[in-house]
């Protein structure tokens, strides 16, 4: 009996742990949206969080950590659930990640179409990366070797963020559909 009333209170505490890591992810993107991230402090992120400066710290070491967090909660979106999906998934990854940065376009623009956030697109250029090293060692399991692998990723990757980045530049953005076939077209050819 003891143990069980254990497991309920470890349950109710991962609860309150999440809940407490989203609402300070939420704080953050909250006042990404309304000021400069280098004017933004631990203590903005707490205050709107409503959430004291021990938890922030129990869960992450600075703002960049916070940052970097909610970029790899991103990541998940888009993993394949199934390898047996592994075919619709490459060739739609790139539509799923046009289509998440269209929905979310200013957030987008002020982290990573900002060139003062190199850590925001070093981040993201490692997300895509090990996406398409994780597909592409499905696809082609051993039939390609390591460097081979490993080249295209770093291809397709480099690819795509080089053409998300001319888009977040844009002044009149062309749709995720239209940036998706774009992506399509060249990396067909690589």
């Amino acid at each position: 009996m003891h143990k069980f009333g254990k497991k309920e209170n470890n349950q109710r505490e991962d609860r309150r742990i999440r809940r407490t890591k989203n609402l300070l992810k939420q704080a953050m993107i909250e006042l990404i949206l309304e000021k400069e991230y280098e004017d933004i402090s631990v203590q903005s992120i707490i205050d709107r969080a409503d959430v004291g400066r021990t938890s922030f710290y129990a869960h992450f070491r600075s703002k960049e950590d916070l940052l970097l967090q909610n970029l790899d909660d991103i990541e998940n979106i888009f993993k394949p659930e199934d390898d047996k999906e592994h075919d619709q998934n490459i060739n739609d990854f790139s539509l799923m990640i046009f289509r998440h940065i269209e929905e979310n376009w200013k957030l987008a623009r002020l982290l990573l179409g900002n060139p003062k956030m190199p850590v925001v697109r070093n981040h993201v250029q490692a997300i895509l990366l090990k996406y398409y090293k994780n597909q592409l060692q499905i696809a082609f399991d051993k039939k390609k070797t390591t460097i081979e692998i490993e080249g295209a990723a770093v291809v397709f990757s480099a690819a795509l963020l080089s053409l998300i980045l001319w888009w977040l530049s844009m002044k009149k953005p062309v749709s995720h559909d239209i940036m998706h076939e774009l992506f399509l077209k060249h990396i067909r050819n690589i």
